[in-house]
């Protein structure tokens, strides 16, 4: 897809809406959340995909605010526990949302991480929208540095008052991605977006999320693998199985542009994984559309002045 071919799909709650969605998520009801799982993908399938890959020198493109610490473990592809109280961790926690009506409610999470600017979080479009039916999900919320251990949950939690993906995110993995503004504003630091070539082939890559399989989603993961390959719309980082609820768990390197040293720079995001190989994941490309997106869910002008 090209950038002209693609359009924003842009929703607001009023604040009567935001403030029931923040008193419908009892503890109870967080804890209780269920991971979303992320689409699987053959291995033929991406393979094919990836056929015709960048091959053009390593380049750097637009950054979105900045970021000063980084910790990287040296067992590359094994999850393991960080901080919440930490640096960047801190910025992260998790993603609620709810699908169906009634007593049908389903209650799920995925991984968000504020971005850039004190009211804007970024996570996967596939915890925004469902990816075979295209329907919206309901009651969107962000437990920041999101924990639970022994029975003891801790958690900030955010309302949502904007939210906004690419139409057709839910077909295609390099439009996995979605911002969403907060009713109140976060007071720590926040986290950079780098668009363009994520990083040089092979370099040292480090992701978060709540997964599943690492102590039932209670506390955020982090893991170290490698960037791999690479095509127009999306890359492969390799040493990465966090599978279900990690979705949207920022992807993050550590770079020198121009001289300077940026750190835990969010390059992409948990989106898709092999049928048959959980030690990978797939993530969009950030571009210009993704900075387009940011700008138009943040929308600073008028109604929303910025306040951080």
């Amino acid at each position: 897809m090209n950038n002209q071919e693609k359009h924003f799909k842009i929703k607001s709650y009023s604040n009567t809406e935001s403030q029931r969605v923040l008193e419908y998520w009892t503890p109870e009801r967080i804890s209780k959340a269920k991971p979303i799982s992320p689409k699987k993908i053959t291995k033929e399938a991406l393979e094919k995909d990836f056929r015709n890959q960048v091959k053009s020198p390593y380049e750097t493109e637009s950054i979105i605010n900045q970021d000063n610490s980084s910790s990287l473990s040296p067992f590359l592809g094994e999850p393991y526990e960080v901080d919440v109280n930490d640096f960047p961790y801190s910025a992260g926690g998790k993603f609620l949302f709810t699908q169906g009506e009634g007593e049908d409610t389903k209650h799920f999470h995925g991984t968000a991480q504020f971005i850039g600017h004190c009211q804007m979080i970024l996570t996967a479009a596939h915890c925004v929208v469902d990816e075979d039916t295209g329907e919206e999900y309901k009651n969107f919320a962000f437990a920041r540095a999101y924990r639970n251990v022994d029975g003891n949950e801790e958690q900030e939690l955010f309302a949502i008052e904007r939210i906004g993906t690419a139409e057709g995110a839910g077909k295609f993995a390099e439009l996995d991605f979605a911002f969403c503004r907060t009713t109140e504003s976060y007071p720590g630091q926040t986290l950079a977006l780098k668009i363009g070539e994520p990083a040089p082939d092979g370099h040292p890559m480090h992701a978060i999320g709540y997964p599943e399989d690492f102590n039932d989603g209670n506390v955020m993961a982090a893991v170290d693998g490698t960037r791999e390959k690479i095509n127009d719309g999306s890359f492969v980082m390799e040493g990465n199985p966090m599978g279900p609820g990690s979705s949207g768990g920022a992807m993050m390197v550590d770079l020198n542009i121009e001289g300077r040293k940026w750190t835990n720079l969010v390059v992409g995001l948990n989106s898709r994984s092999y049928e048959d190989d959980n030690t990978v994941e797939l993530s969009p490309i950030f571009d210009q559309h993704t900075i387009d997106l940011y700008n138009e869910v943040l929308d600073a002008s008028g109604e929303n002045p910025r306040r951080c």
